[in-house]
């Protein structure tokens, strides 16, 4: 791998190989000639500002055999890489084309070091990954920074005025991208040494970005933020007063606001460290030198390292875990209250091992805490940090149509989709009431499976309907499924206004219950005391408003013990969507609901896009409720202006399930005239972000005559959290 060494300047290396692609049509390949010329690291003038700038010979870089550059060509084509082998290390090597040519027309842009994940991909160029994390140096005053030296050329121009060689010559004058830290470190003790770190308070590290090739002068962007720089030692033996030269590279970081902390962690968790007096603007291609001696830790109680996965973003619940080392009596508190110890556990008889639990709900923005240790002489204090989300609504991506209609009154709609264990997809719809097992019925359930995402499905089935001479006789309307303790539960809205003599027909509706063992039934239907044939509402109607839609259309969600049970409440243009919970412990938990009011006050929404009154509740439809893991929250999702042109998906979360606030609208592949949607999860109602997620909706095809009498289509599509 490429060399830091302290040598005399040497700026040319020249490469001989190259791999079997090539960049264009050979013309005389042989005479081409190919050079890479890395430029010094120059001394920055502020160096002196923290230390005394280091003297001696000069710092360059030099290749090592078996180094790969690739080449892109700005004519298109993938890149190729060049491996350094003949004349490695020297300052006067060339690869010379070998059956590959230049080409005039061409220009060239080349990066270090080679990577083959950049083959393929038209964009690759725009897009050249560089990380600094992982350096490592196992050898006192030597560094191999390989891989970390990140160098880029952009537009490269070969020239053909050399008669001698008309293949032409082609010179790449590297750019570095990060800059060279040296540190002289002086130990205040023996001890063999682990890590090595340049440490602050801020995220002012770039760990991780991208290069753009395309660009005139080729700059790194940063993609991730750390406030550590850390090099892996190995084991290394140091002596008590000995100073050992290391060497760190980094992108461009400005940390002229912060003091920085040089921190040396032993085999045996013990801390050396000494903060730096001053502070620097790193620049690319130029050199930062420290010198400073360390200062042995009073405090070896604990070794402080953190499992980096408990820092990820997110609302979700992470775990920190670390190990103490103590031979006395300690106690450890935390700052905060999202800080929660969940096991400790003996390693040995002098370690043992901590797990606290993050609980950080509904920010984002960043927040800090710590666990103090502490002991009759010794103290030691974990810090922990981790980043807020800044959430974004879902994207909904490919899709298909898997129901289209045929005329009025041809629909599958309301989907409810429960995701299973296995792998398959149930999903229930609201069909014509002419599909059942008699006439006059107005709506009934359909049943079927999928095993492949929706791409295909089972054959459909009726699987629920009214129950003849009973309340609910006329529909069973709007399914919201869930399962749980061993039953498919199934909420559905139905009214006993049957008559359209009566101007009341379908309105002033109610909210039922089922339950069954199987998802195509047969089902047993809440009687008001327990399970049975004579169904009788969940939720009536309270007839506030005589002659409006009423209650219904539920979604139901099981977090923990609590059963939420969703429907939507319009007293005549209040497009409302209320709750009620019930404990899931209790087999006829629908005789113990609790009301919880409105939970999504979708009215307010309509009134700020300027609906009118009359038209509310025709325009904002219900809500389907789901609870997403990952991120610890409620959402709820529902069609803004249904059957309309402009018709959206809107989406609005919650920390507690009661309560929520509007997020936004659904991107992304979304059919106009869309209505009465629903979306995958669990049986619980659970959103597990590991796996595809679904979302489904009935909608008016774009040449229907007539919108408004069910001839509707179903679409189905992917939903990317």
């Amino acid at each position: 791998m490429k060399k830091i060494v302290l040598a005399s300047f040497a700026l040319l290396a020249v490469l001989a190989g190259a791999n079997s692609c090539s960049l264009d049509e050979p013309q005389a390949g042989s005479d081409s000639r190919i050079e890479f010329v890395i430029p010094e690291f120059e001394p920055d003038d502020a160096a002196t500002k923290v230390t005394t700038a280091v003297s001696g010979s000069s710092i360059s870089s030099t290749w090592d055999a078996g180094d790969k550059i690739g080449v892109f060509p700005d004519m298109g084509g993938d890149q190729v890489s060049f491996t350094v082998s003949a004349g490695a290390g020297t300052g006067t090597c060339s690869f010379d084309g070998h059956g590959w040519a230049l080409v005039s027309a061409a220009k060239y842009s080349a990066y270090y070091p080679f990577s083959k994940e950049n083959y393929g991909d038209a964009n690759a160029y725009k897009n050249v990954k560089v990380s600094y994390l992982g350096q490592a140096q196992t050898e006192k005053g030597v560094f191999s920074v390989g891989g970390f030296d990140f160098l880029a050329c952009t537009g490269a121009e070969p020239v053909f005025d050399n008669p001698a060689r008309p293949g032409g010559l082609c010179t790449f004058n590297f750019s570095h991208l990060g800059g060279l830290i040296i540190l002289d470190v002086t130990f205040p003790q023996a001890a063999y040494v682990s890590t090595l770190e340049l440490e602050y308070e801020e995220a002012l590290f770039p760990q991780a970005g991208y290069v753009d090739l395309s660009q005139d002068t080729p700059v790194f962007t940063a993609t991730a933020m750390g406030n550590s720089l850390t090099l892996d030692l190995g084991e290394m033996s140091v002596s008590a007063n000995e100073t050992v030269r290391f060497y760190m590279m980094c992108a461009p970081a400005n940390m002229l606001s912060e003091k920085a902390t040089v921190k040396a962690t032993t085999s045996t968790g013990t801390v050396m460290s000494k903060q730096l007096s001053g502070s620097k603007n790193l620049k690319a291609g130029k050199t930062w030198s420290i010198s400073t001696t360390l200062v042995a830790s009073t405090t070896p109680v604990a070794t402080l390292k953190a499992t980096p996965a408990a820092f990820y973003p997110g609302y979700a619940a992470n775990d920190i875990t670390f190990r103490v080392k103590a031979t006395e009596q300690y106690t450890m508190t935390t700052s905060v209250d999202w800080l929660t110890l969940v096991s400790s556990n003996s390693i040995d008889a002098n370690t043992t091992e901590y797990t606290y639990r993050t609980t950080i709900n509904n920010t984002s923005s960043l927040r800090k805490g710590n666990i103090t240790i502490t002991g009759a002489t010794k103290s030691a204090v974990v810090k922990v940090e981790q980043d807020g989300l800044t959430l974004t609504p879902p994207v909904a991506g490919d899709g298909r149509t898997i129901y289209t209609t045929t005329g009025n009154y041809k629909y599958r709609y309301g989907p409810s989709i429960i995701m299973n264990d296995n792998g398959t997809i149930d999903a229930w719809f609201s069909a014509p009431g002419t599909l059942g097992s008699r006439s006059g019925m107005a709506d009934v359930f359909t049943w079927q499976r999928t095993s492949d995402g929706g791409q295909s499905w089972t054959a459909e089935q009726v699987v629920l309907e009214g129950t003849k001479g009973k309340l609910d006789e006329w529909s069973v309307c709007d399914p919201g499924a869930a399962y749980f303790d061993g039953y498919y539960y199934m909420g559905y809205t139905s009214t006993t206004n049957t008559s359209s003599s009566s101007g009341l027909q379908g309105l002033e509706n109610d909210l039922f219950i089922a339950r069954s063992t199987s998802p195509s039934g047969p089902w047993q239907k809440w009687s008001g005391s327990g399970w049975g044939s004579n169904p009788q509402p969940v939720i009536e109607y309270d007839n506030a408003v005589s002659g409006a839609w009423g209650v219904g259309e539920p979604s139901i969600v099981v977090k923990d013990n609590t059963i939420y049970l969703y429907y939507t409440y319009d007293a005549g243009g209040t497009a409302v969507t209320k709750v009620a919970t019930a404990p899931r412990n209790n087999a006829n938990w629908p005789g113990s609901l609790t009301l919880h009011g409105t939970a999504v006050d979708k009215a307010a929404l309509a009134e700020s896009e300027g609906a009118s009154s009359a038209g509310l509740a025709h325009s904002y439809d219900s809500c389907d409720v789901k609870y997403v893991e990952d991120y610890d929250l409620f959402y709820a999702f529902h069609t803004s202006w249904r059957i309309t042109y402009n018709s959206r998906l809107s989406v609005w979360t919650s920390t507690d399930g009661l309560t929520f606030t509007y997020l936004g609208d659904v991107t992304g592949n979304v059919i106009r005239y869309a209505h009465n949607m629903g979306v995958s999860g669990d049986g619980l109602g659970h959103v597990n972000l590991g796996r595809t997620q679904y979302v489904s909706y009935g909608f008016s095809p774009a040449d229907a005559t007539d919108r408004s009498h069910g001839a509707w289509s179903t679409y189905w599509s992917t939903l990317t959290y």
